[in-house]
């Protein structure tokens, strides 16, 4: 079986959507002015989305893979798409409405731009919750699913 044909049963277009979102508003800036703290939260916001939906999706490609490992069935992955859009899309989405609510990054009016600002000799405890913890978990996930999935292919051809 083809990797595309799992890629295509398990995420479709969600992987490729959600780098879209990432980079949208980032390269918006180079078209539109920062206009204030609601462009700068609508920024924050569509942009961790993406990001972390983005990296979800990852992970679930490869449990994807794990998964068809095992069963050998592509039905199996249509009937895990829900739960795979409650990670992917509700999970990142609620991240970002905290990281949008806790003031994570606020418009600076002398610099005319987005910014988070940070503390010197004090851990950013934001910065670790919102942003590293989730991306970095997310990541673990992926290479743990797709460490399996190897070891699992690996067994059965012996």
């Amino acid at each position: 079986m083809c990797y595309f044909k799992i890629l295509q049963e398990c995420s479709r277009i969600h992987v490729n959507m959600a780098d879209f979102m990432f980079a949208l508003p980032k390269t918006s800036v180079l078209f539109f002015e920062t206009s204030g703290e609601f462009h700068c939260k609508l920024i924050e916001f569509v942009a961790n989305f993406g990001l972390r939906s983005s990296v979800i999706w990852g992970a679930v490609f490869g449990h994807c893979l794990l998964v068809f490992t095992k069963t050998r069935d592509l039905k199996v992955l249509s009937g895990m798409r829900n739960l795979y859009l409650i990670f992917a899309v509700l999970l990142p989405l609620g991240i970002a409405v905290v990281s949008t609510a806790t003031g994570f990054v606020v418009y600076s009016e002398p610099k005319r731009q987005c910014v988070h600002r940070i503390s010197t000799n004090v851990l950013d405890y934001q910065f670790l919750f919102i942003s590293i913890l989730p991306i970095f978990s997310a990541i673990a996930l992926s290479f743990i699913l797709l460490l399996s999935n190897n070891l699992r292919t690996e067994m059965s051809y012996r």
